[in-house]
């Protein structure tokens, strides 16, 4: 439980700075300055303390014949109010040997990860618009502790975790042969796709450019004033996959959103001959116009009467 002479111990030296404050008039700026810091003081001091109180309640309510205290230990987190240490405990089953911090399950913490889930967010979003040394710039503004590099971890731990399930949901279409479970009807799709060759980061296999390929799906275009027109519930896809691995996970994540059965015309784009020949060789008789654009080589693998894929391919 926290104590109320902790709270007014902490909250002293934020009075005194408004007291000061209230004496010298000064530019805004430099007011903004000093409450933030002086308020950051402030919950960094008093956020640890919670925290540790959290902990003493669960350690309390635990199942003390199934859980067994074996130390407390300290951790780290940088968080929006700045970094932040506080002690935890480390429990044991006593029947199966499993090992758990209770309070940082409570309070969302995942093993390993330094940046809370709300930084995390602000960081990640950051970065998808400037630089991962401007992004940190940004937010060092609020969060000193925060840097480039821990930005860019996060980035790439999550895009990792994104990879996982795209891979999961692709092996159920067209390994297990699920369908995709997308509900929205549309009788026409339009699909486009088109791929740059970039640089990457370190040669791999010889090669220090890899194509980066992009595939939109929508329902139309919706007049949005003069000259200018928006895509209707405008889905996109991003890999750098091989071509038939590409195409077949736009097919799941396109599928999760729309009811393939329900889709009479597709509207797809092509890139040259070869192109519309592979497409035109598995097109099953359905309806199909072409757009002047970019396609891969495979797209819907149509299901059966037992909702399983069949082995071709073909538009829809």
């Amino acid at each position: 439980m926290l104590d109320i002479r902790d709270g007014a111990a902490g909250f002293l030296p934020l009075w005194m700075n408004l007291l000061w404050l209230s004496e010298h008039p000064c530019d805004f700026a430099i007011l903004e300055e000093r409450l933030m810091r002086s308020f950051g003081e402030f919950m960094r001091e008093m956020v640890p303390r919670l925290l540790e109180a959290w902990d003493e309640k669960l350690a309390a309510e635990r199942d003390r014949n199934e859980w067994e205290l074996i130390q407390r230990k300290p951790r780290t987190v940088v968080s929006t109010l700045g970094e932040i240490t506080y002690r935890r405990r480390y429990y044991r089953n006593r029947k199966t040997g499993e090992r758990r911090f209770l309070l940082d399950e409570v309070a969302g913490f995942e093993p390993r990860r330094r940046l809370s889930g709300k930084l995390r967010d602000q960081a990640v979003a950051l970065a998808l618009d400037v630089s991962y040394r401007r992004a940190a710039e940004i937010l060092q503004t609020w969060v000193p502790d925060i840097s480039a590099m821990a930005i860019w971890q996060e980035v790439q731990r999550l895009g990792g975790e994104k990879r996982v399930r795209a891979e999961l949901e692709r092996e159920k279409v067209f390994e297990q042969g699920d369908a995709p479970g997308g509900r929205r009807k549309a009788e026409t799709l339009f699909v486009e796709a088109d791929g740059v060759y970039v640089r990457g980061r370190r040669e791999e296999d010889g090669q220090s450019h890899f194509e980066l390929k992009v595939a939109v799906a929508y329902e139309g275009k919706q007049e949005q004033g003069r000259e200018r027109r928006a895509l209707m519930n405008r889905q996109v896809v991003a890999g750098t996959e091989e071509a038939e691995r590409f195409w077949e996970e736009a097919v799941s994540s396109f599928g999760r959103v729309w009811d393939w059965a329900s889709v009479k015309r597709c509207w797809l784009g092509a890139d040259g001959r070869n192109g519309r020949r592979r497409a035109s060789e598995c097109s099953l008789g359905l309806d199909i116009d072409w757009i002047p654009f970019t396609c891969g080589r495979r797209w819907l693998r149509p299901w059966d009467g037992r909702r399983r894929p069949t082995g071709r391919y073909g538009m829809r």
